[in-house]
This record gives structure tokens, C-alpha cells and sequence, in this order.
């Protein structure tokens, strides 16, 4: 397996890491795990090009990470909750997400939609360089 892009889920429930972590072994995304906000904070750097991250978890929430991995990194986040409720969506935008995924989810839509925004963003960074404004 070619690897091209480093994914760092940050989710409490290992069942969920394990099934995401395994349907990306084959779509060229190495998928690193951390279980709290936490451990997912000290491992993220500028190897991470996207993090997929859970709400509600012990200790500090996604919101929280969220804001925290702003103060530092502009890394694609994408929330994967199972809070629906449109407060919850518009907090997470409001806090930086760029994609925000109910649970359950189809895992063929999240590795769409995980591929579209880094294809987005590798476009985006591509053209801001030709064009020298990084």
C-alpha cells in the first residue's frame, strides 16, 4: 500500500477507530488512533494532513481539541459525532470544522468525502504556491 496522506482519528470508542482505521487500509490513508483529546493533541503535527474527530469524549471534548488545533494548525478536520442536532453542526463550523459527519455513517461517504476535502485543500495549496502567495 502506497500511503499519501496521514489521517489522526481522535475517538474514545475503539470499535469505531478499529472499523475506519481498517476501511481506509486500501484508499492510500494511513489512519492514526488516539483515544482522548489528549493523546490525540500530542500526537498531531505537521505530518497530519486530515483528523477526523469525535464530540463527546472523557476529559476534554472535540470542541475543545478543535479550538486548540486552530491556535496552532490549519489541518482539515472533519467531525464524526452522533450529535445530528444543528447546534451541534453549527458549533463545530463555528469552532473550525470543515466537515461534520453523523453517526452512524456510511463509510463509503466518509471516505468520499475525506478524499474531497483533501483533494480541495492539496488543489488549493498547489495553486497559492504557483501563484506565490504561501
Amino acid at each position: 500500500m502506497v500511503v499519501m496522506y496521514k489521517a489522526l482519528m481522535i475517538e474514545d470508542h475503539k470499535e469505531v477507530r478499529d472499523f475506519v482505521k481498517e476501511y481506509f487500509d486500501h484508499k492510500e490513508i494511513e489512519v492514526i488512533e488516539a483515544q482522548n483529546g489528549y493523546e490525540g493533541l500530542a500526537i498531531l503535527d505537521d505530518t497530519i494532513d486530515i483528523i477526523l474527530l469525535d464530540i463527546m469524549m472523557p476529559g476534554i471534548d472535540g470542541y475543545e481539541v478543535c479550538k486548540q488545533i486552530r491556535s496552532q494548525y490549519n489541518t482539515l478536520i472533519v467531525f464524526i459525532s452522533a450529535l445530528s442536532e444543528d447546534e451541534n453542526q453549527l458549533k463545530a463550523y463555528e469552532y473550525g470544522a470543515d466537515d461534520y459527519i453523523t453517526k452512524p455513517f456510511s463509510p463509503l461517504e466518509l471516505v468520499a468525502r475525506v478524499k474531497a476535502q483533501l483533494r480541495r485543500y492539496t488543489q488549493y495549496n498547489e495553486g497559492s504556491k504557483e501563484e506565490g502567495e504561501i
